[in-house]
């Protein structure tokens, strides 16, 4: 872990033993953080790895009619809602979590993972649920420094966990 990390780390702590508990602050945990992107230049290609991520992982995705939840369990309505334009998706063992994005070329699929990569510091949160039924989504949020900022801590990246009805943490 790097000193930054680790000193930001203990900060954190101090001031969550202080006026934590009044304020609410939330625990923040270190970790490392590896974060991959793939680009996809056509329709097709994306397609194909949507799909197999639509009916093995859980999570979401919103093609240009609609969004909808997907994953083991959920039945995937026929694809008549045309091309993918982002959605995010977990690993059924938790460990990676995948988020696309469409930025009207071409499509990013960024894997974000835990256990190797730059060390950081994660805080967990839960959304309010859009549709109760389908559970609250849960992410990590991950902190650490951000050369040139003088706030000391940024926001570096998020990651889908799952939902509240199936995320073990939640």
């Amino acid at each position: 872990m790097t000193a930054a990390i680790k000193q930001l780390a203990d900060d954190w702590e101090k001031l969550a033993r202080g006026v934590g508990a009044k304020w609410r602050l939330p625990k923040l945990a270190t970790t490392r953080l590896r974060v991959d992107t793939r680009i996809c230049e056509t329709r097709d290609e994306v397609q194909s790895r949507v799909v197999d991520l639509e009916t093995t992982w859980s999570g979401w995705s919103r093609r240009e009619s609609r969004v909808e939840r997907c994953g083991p369990g959920f039945q995937l309505r026929p694809d008549d809602a045309g091309a993918p334009l982002d959605g995010e998706w977990v690993s059924p063992d938790g460990g990676q979590s995948i988020r696309l994005l469409y930025d009207g070329r071409r499509w990013r699929l960024i894997t974000l993972a835990e256990g190797d990569g730059e060390p950081v510091l994660r805080e967990d949160v839960t959304l309010v649920a859009a549709r109760p039924k389908d559970g609250a989504p849960c992410y990590a949020v991950y902190w650490g420094p951000r050369p040139g900022d003088p706030s000391g801590l940024a926001r570096l990246a998020t990651r889908f966990l799952g939902f509240a009805t199936e995320h073990r943490d939640a």
